[in-house]
């Protein structure tokens, strides 16, 4: 008999209320799961630590970093196609230091921006990173 009621209430609709009433609890259903799953990447994300000796050997070890730098100083002195030669350089294997430094010396850049340009490491180098973050 009581499956019967369960039956004959299943087959009725509900009425606006009752559902207005079950969207609202699954909506609160959501908020709650929503809030355990913040709670646990808080707790995972305060379990990370940064090892800073390691970062910096990465970024030391990144010279393709400093290709925006090189290609913009060829773009301001004129030389031609700056992105597609350092393209050619990277073609097959990845950018080392002296595979950078051997790229500068070859360009036909005035001394001095030669100079700064091999005195930039992948650490030392920042772009517009300071000038935009005053300008935020």
């Amino acid at each position: 008999m009581a499956s019967e009621d369960n039956a004959a209430t299943a087959a009725q609709p509900a009425s606006a209320f009752e559902q207005r009433r079950r969207q609202v609890h699954r909506g609160l259903q959501r908020v709650g799961d929503q809030a355990f799953l913040l709670g646990a990447l808080q707790r995972g994300l305060g379990k990370l630590s940064a090892n800073p000796e390691r970062l910096a050997a990465d970024l030391e070890a990144s010279w393709e970093v400093l290709a925006e730098a090189v290609q913009t100083v060829m773009r301001r002195h004129g030389l031609p196609n700056p992105y597609e030669q350092l393209k050619a350089l990277t073609r097959g294997h990845g950018i080392t230091e002296a595979s950078l430094r051997e790229f500068i010396a070859g360009l036909e850049l005035p001394q001095e921006a030669k100079q700064r340009l091999l005195a930039m490491t992948p650490g030392s180098y920042t772009g517009l990173a300071g000038q935009l973050a005053r300008d935020a």
